[in-house]
């Protein structure tokens, strides 16, 4: 493979133009993985516009060494499963109101979507305990 170069944009950051050479190693990781030995390998040149990078570069250089993928469709995917898994199991909604309580505890209303219907639940918390109140709406 020819040297040929790649942009890398760190988070909040310019980017960074790295020298791509024949000897950079190349792996694509599956989302949420934290372990690189699971990662299989790739070309170097195979990432897409959007998906993420981990690199490492020669030091005191601009040249790769190792590039890790994660594909932006694949992160997007999975987290479409986590949501429809949520759903599924029979929560998800949203915490419209929160009270602070002087020396009583806090409480939390949560609009809760089930299968069976919508609900209001109120969730007051003690630094000990903590109790829930289910109300249909």
């Amino acid at each position: 493979m020819e040297a040929a170069e790649i942009f890398d944009k760190p988070d909040a950051r310019q980017a960074v133009p790295v020298r791509v050479s024949g000897s950079a190693l190349g792996q694509r990781i599956a989302p949420r993985e934290c372990e690189l030995k699971k990662a299989r390998p790739i070309e170097v040149g195979e990432e897409a516009s959007g998906d993420r990078l981990l690199v490492t570069v020669e030091p005191g250089a601009t040249d790769l060494r190792h590039i890790a993928v994660t594909s932006v469709i694949e992160i997007a995917e999975h987290d479409e499963a986590d949501r429809l898994d949520s759903t599924r199991r029979g929560i998800s909604g949203i915490a419209p109101g929160w009270t602070r309580g002087v020396g009583k505890g806090d409480t939390i209303a949560l609009s809760i979507k089930a299968q069976d219907g919508e609900y209001r639940m109120l969730v007051a918390a003690t630094p000990k305990t903590w109790t829930a109140e289910t109300h249909p709406v």
